[in-house]
């Protein structure tokens, strides 16, 4: 039998993993949920579940304890955005005290993607197309961005601090965009442009065929996702 800890029950990525798990037919699968709300829905589609500290509690690790110990895991998977760089950062010491791989990309990978000025970084390093971006306070009106315009945290999720900005004298309005972690883009497409792709990585080498999939949102979190097939994308 083979056990998987996946936390975060109550979000849609928790309850999607939940639900991707339950697919699977051709293994012997035992799956613990794991929440720091008993509200979460997630919890009661489990065949066992847990109550965690919050990830960003200095506790957190001591609440997984409890569960790799009582339900002997196997897996980790984690189920929420916040527990991405916590999972990076401790994957080796997970595995060397638990025995329990984590399911998450390396430190490098987390670090880069968590944070937009940094995506946008490596894209324009590695020569991928951009969105054309600077931090808010090195933002001039003569580097060529036209309005409108976006401005965001760098680090941030679910569109929370995401403004269309369309004109100067609107931008001069925001104080908050003093802020060090505030970013200039270019806008780009609309709401009917919005994609995501998936790429899965296996067994350090094998690389899956890129899965394109139309967004719709709401209040900045994925509300539906529509497979398509996009040669440019």
């Amino acid at each position: 039998m083979i056990k998987i800890l996946v936390t975060g029950a109550g979000g849609g990525l928790g309850q999607g993993l939940i639900k991707s798990l339950k697919l699977i037919n051709d293994l012997p699968l035992r799956i613990i949920a794991a929440d720091m709300s008993e509200l979460a829905a997630g919890l009661y589609t489990g065949d066992s579940a847990y109550l965690v500290d919050r990830c960003d509690s200095p506790n957190y690790m001591k609440s997984l304890d409890k569960v790799f110990t009582a339900e002997n895991i196997d897996y980790y998977f984690p189920g929420t955005d916040l527990e991405l760089l916590f999972c990076s950062k401790n994957k080796n010491r997970i595995l060397n005290d638990y025995g329990v791989k984590t399911v998450i990309s390396s430190q490098e990978a987390v670090d880069i993607s968590n944070d937009k000025f940094k995506t946008y970084a490596f894209l324009k390093k590695n020569n991928f197309n951009h969105p054309k971006t600077v931090y808010f306070k090195d933002f001039q009106e003569d580097m060529g961005f036209n309005y409108p315009l976006i401005v965001k945290p760098a680090i941030g999720c679910r569109s929370i601090g995401v403004h269309k900005i369309i004109n100067k004298k609107e931008l001069l309005r925001h104080k908050e965009f003093k802020e060090e972690s505030y970013i200039v883009q270019e806008l780009i497409g609309d709401d009917d442009s919005e994609y995501t792709c998936t790429v899965v990585k296996m067994n350090n080498s094998l690389i899956s065929p890129v899965l394109p999939l139309k967004r719709e949102l709401r209040s900045g979190d994925t509300f539906r996702a529509t497979p398509v097939k996009s040669k440019l994308i």
